[in-house]
């Protein structure tokens, strides 16, 4: 059973609105955190 938070991260807070609400610096090192284990500092 899918937990409330994996439902806000699918349907809310999608890679597309993060683009949208963060800075640009900080989205691309949330994305490379995300898609390829980089740390995250």
């Amino acid at each position: 059973m899918k937990s409330i938070h994996d439902y806000y991260e699918e349907l809310v807070f999608t890679k597309k609105v993060m683009e949208q609400k963060l800075s640009k610096n900080i989205y691309k090192k949330l994305i490379a955190t995300i898609d390829n284990s980089e740390p995250l500092d």
